[in-house]
């Protein structure tokens, strides 16, 4: 009988405050996903200063299998900026609007993660890419009387 009393009040924790999280504090610091998965990291500090699209999309199309994780408190611009290259790149992507998640200056308000584990040496996207990163741009191709009379 105490076992089954046991069982009973188990899941009524579980039913009212959701499974245990693994790590919960590793996990409200990662936008729910664990630091050892973490590819880079943009904080909010960082996303306000530059912009850091080429970045990602170069990151992105390196290792088209990882996905990105938004703070749902970052500014509606940058997020929207964000969210659209993730459309336009086909990249799984989350928002994470939860009251766990720290939004403080050097909080996570980007974070580009793969599935399991990952060996980088650094996830802060200003020590990875110190300068900005100027994609290259394809030239529109020429007609044939454009190439013939070099216009």
């Amino acid at each position: 009988m105490a076992n089954n009393d046991r069982d009973f009040e188990q899941r009524l924790q579980t039913a009212l405050w959701g499974m245990p999280l693994l790590h919960p504090d590793e996990q409200h610091r990662c936008l729910g996903t664990f630091y050892e998965r973490i590819d880079l990291k943009i904080t909010f500090e960082q996303a306000l200063r530059r912009d850091f699209s080429n970045e990602l999309t170069y990151e992105l199309q390196r290792q088209p299998e990882r996905y990105l994780l938004f703070h749902g408190k970052l500014d509606a611009d940058i997020l929207s900026r964000y969210v659209a290259l993730a459309q336009r790149l086909q990249t799984q992507f989350a928002i994470r609007n939860d009251r766990y998640y720290r939004c403080e200056r050097n909080s996570a308000a980007v974070l580009l993660c793969a599935t399991s584990a990952v060996e980088v040496p650094t996830i802060d996207i200003c020590e990875r890419f110190p300068e900005p990163l100027m994609l290259k741009t394809s030239q529109p191709k020429q007609g044939f009387f454009a190439k013939l009379f070099n216009r």
